[in-house]
């Protein structure tokens, strides 16, 4: 029995690389989990964290996340139940996606827009920090008008420092965003309290995205961590987590 897990190698905005997560995992996380009861993912996370130490990040998190969602993956197959089942509820059945508008002009903002309500999607995400902040607030005003009863929020990707930040903030709140993602640099605490308190608009600071490095984990027939392999697609070097049937 597996369980699939991922994570995002994107060293543009993350300090972890496809090859830092791959050591993480083989020379760290995995043997100090091997053996361990399944089931026991609170008491899994407190190894991670024994493992690999708290720095000014919370240390090595994309590394933690892939093995983190395998182990919930290999665990609802064990049950054979969704995820939802085994976390005690099921709220939804479906998850709603939003359209992102990245990079065009206001007038092409519209212009996608559009293209995504013909689509269905009735939420937009707006990447910002891509050009000077009367553009950027320019483009979220045209994706307003465009989807004026849409939720709507941006993200920078950290492009901005605070006082950059807070200019904007002031704007996007006029234009009904309802979240201002990854303002600021992820370290910088102290900017992140300040624009707090100064701006009005709730902001998002960090996300984590079921792509890139993936992990397979499984359990013996006693129910703990077996053993692991690594297995590499034509886009994505991912690792592999594999059981050993006791009974050959």
């Amino acid at each position: 029995m597996h369980g699939w897990g991922e994570a995002t190698p994107i060293p543009a905005w993350t300090y972890e690389t496809t090859e830092s997560i791959f050591t993480t995992i083989s020379r760290c996380l995995a043997p100090a989990i091997i053996g361990q009861p399944v089931w026991q993912l609170d008491g899994i996370g407190r190894i991670f964290e024994r493992t690999i130490n708290r720095g000014f990040s919370i240390g090595a998190p994309l590394a933690k996340a892939a093995v983190d969602v395998a182990l919930h993956d290999l665990a609802g197959r064990a049950l054979g139940v969704p995820l939802g089942a085994l976390w005690g509820q099921r709220r939804h059945d479906e998850v709603e996606l939003a359209w992102v508008v990245s990079g065009q002009t206001p007038a092409e903002a519209a212009e996608c827009v559009a293209e995504g309500l013909a689509e269905g999607y009735r939420a937009v995400k707006v990447k910002v920090g891509l050009h000077d902040e009367r553009t950027d607030l320019a483009v979220v005003r045209a994706v307003r008008e465009a989807a004026p009863d849409a939720p709507l929020w941006v993200d920078a990707n950290q492009a901005y420092t605070r006082d950059e930040a807070l200019r904007p903030a002031r704007g996007l709140a006029k234009l009904g965003v309802f979240a201002f993602e990854q303002p600021l640099p992820a370290n910088d605490i102290a900017g992140q309290r300040r624009l707090r308190a100064a701006s009005s608009s709730p902001r998002r600071t960090r996300r984590v995205s079921p792509c890139g490095t993936a992990g397979r984990w499984c359990r013996t027939a006693r129910g703990s961590v077996s053993r692991w392999t690594r297995r590499r697609s034509a886009s994505w070097p991912s690792t592999c987590w594999h059981s050993v049937d006791p009974s050959g």
